[in-house]
């Protein structure tokens, strides 16, 4: 078959975790196939900073990161400590420092201190741990360890916050109390597995509403950080916008709240799912599609590109936390929507994008900084070749090579 061969990044979810414990284990780890992302590389260079042996090599086109962990959280020398715009970074990192005795800061690149930490602040501080919003960034000021009482789980920001908390945890046993309510679950199970490649099997256990967590940081491993599927969905739009199948290098994280996606994509015959490749239908579906964006919101910029191609469109459920990512995600979607020439509004709660008898538009689009925003407009532009994407450097973010791999398609 003649198919175009592309390569997807290191899932960068995955990437962050593997990094976080690897540091907390006891002994050496090796990390094969580590996001290249600007996220993943600042936080191996505040991890270095604070004292960590981490390591960057390149072996057969992947990345490898060796990281010696400290069995635990460690008390640091550092005053200071850049965390870049990364909000996974700034999350891992506050409750890794806050599990030991530090008085540290951690400056933020300005995007990220305007962007929602007011859950974490709250439970770091209902914790014991002072926690100061500076202009710069957060300083911490954490007494000695104690044990927590059981936490109340509710993701309504961001799961990134209680991903931190649970890897952070493991001097003493914990209980999590899980809001089945709670928005992007899927990242935290996502947590828990690799918490379990690190940790045994054992570490996490339920009970009714109840996770029980036990005491230990587990082990050094050496691990394959799979591809991410965030890019493939970006790549699958591409693909049923060109009707084109593409072969991927590598197998993606089965475990990614995007692979779910890719999956329902399938069963809503967008495309076809083989190991492997990505394969678009030559039909489209005959109703509109609706997406939880409470599960997807990486790939919103991607779904709103697919729903102005379609001819029934598309809606969009909870897609209100998608203001508070690296830009306000929900105001670029719209505008991208209205650049390939459709209509975008939000009726009774959702937010619906339609396709419209309007042309595409002539006009750059400023992605604000925002990496899914500036991919989404690259597939946008295969179909609407006069839209200009304005710093498309942003994308290195998660997916450094996105526009090599983007000039490959047809």
């Amino acid at each position: 078959m003649n198919a175009r061969t592309l390569h997807l990044p290191g899932c960068k979810s995955a990437s962050q975790r593997a990094l976080v414990l690897a540091a907390l284990a006891k002994g050496r780890s090796r990390l094969r196939g580590l996001n290249a992302g600007r996220d993943s590389q600042d936080l191996c260079g505040a991890l270095q900073h604070l004292g960590w042996q981490v390591s960057l090599v390149e072996e057969a086109d992947q990345l490898v990161c060796q990281v010696v962990g400290s069995d635990g959280p460690r008390q640091v020398e550092a005053e200071a400590v850049e965390v870049g715009e990364g909000g996974s970074t700034l999350r891992f990192l506050l409750p890794l420092l806050a599990a030991a005795s530090n008085r540290i800061e951690l400056r933020c690149a300005p995007g990220l201190r305007r962007r929602p930490q007011q859950t974490l602040v709250e439970v770091l501080r209902g914790w014991g741990v002072p926690l100061e919003l500076r202009q710069q960034g957060f300083y911490l000021q954490s007494p000695a360890p104690q044990p927590h009482p059981p936490t109340l789980v509710s993701c309504q920001q961001s799961s990134q916050f209680w991903s931190g908390l649970l890897m952070a945890s493991g001097r003493f046993e914990q209980d999590w109390l899980e809001d089945p309510k709670g928005i992007s679950c899927g990242y935290w199970r996502m947590t828990m597995e690799w918490m379990r490649r690190f940790r045994g099997a054992d570490v996490l256990s339920r009970e009714g509403g109840v996770w029980h967590q036990q005491a230990g940081f587990g082990h050094g491993q050496e691990v394959q950080i799979p591809s991410d599927p965030s890019a493939a969905v970006f790549l699958a739009v591409a693909a049923f916008l060109l009707q084109t199948p593409f072969r991927l290098q590598a197998p993606w994280s089965e475990s990614h709240p995007d692979a779910q996606l890719l999956r329902h994509l399938a069963e809503l015959g967008v495309l076809q799912l083989k190991p492997g490749w990505l394969h678009p239908t030559p039909c489209t579906p005959a109703s509109s599609l609706s997406f939880d964006l409470g599960v997807y919101p990486d790939s919103g910029p991607a779904l709103a590109v697919l729903a102005a191609h379609l001819p029934h469109g598309a809606s969009f459920s909870r897609w209100q936390t998608l203001r508070g990512k690296e830009s306000n995600r929900v105001e670029g979607m719209q505008r991208l929507a209205e650049l390939c020439g459709a209509r975008c509004w939000i009726e009774q709660g959702q937010l619906w994008v339609h396709r419209s008898t309007s042309a595409a538009r002539e006009q750059s689009f400023d992605p604000k900084g925002d990496h899914r925003l500036a991919m989404a407009a690259g597939v946008a532009s295969l179909l609407c070749p006069k839209i200009e994407v304005l710093q498309p450097e942003c994308v290195a973010k998660s997916w450094p090579n996105f526009w090599q791999q983007f000039a490959a398609l047809p």
